[in-house]
């Protein structure tokens, strides 16, 4: 793999896709973020990740569906 591996973060909770931006980019991934399972599909199909880290209980879609 080349370049900065991609992590989409997906949480309801501003708080936590906040420090999980904040720490990964200081480790140099390239970070996306989604508030809502619904959303963070949509951004999968455009950003690729390498990792996706999910929430599992969100309100219209959780972690599991």
């Amino acid at each position: 793999m080349t370049g900065k591996a991609k992590i989409l973060v997906i949480d309801d909770e501003h708080n936590v896709r906040w420090a999980f931006e904040k720490a990964l980019q200081k480790a140099g991934y390239q970070v996306a973020l989604a508030e809502n399972g619904v959303k963070g599909l949509n951004l999968y199909k455009t950003f690729h990740p390498d990792i996706v880290l999910v929430d599992i209980r969100m309100p219209e879609m959780d972690g599991l569906t």
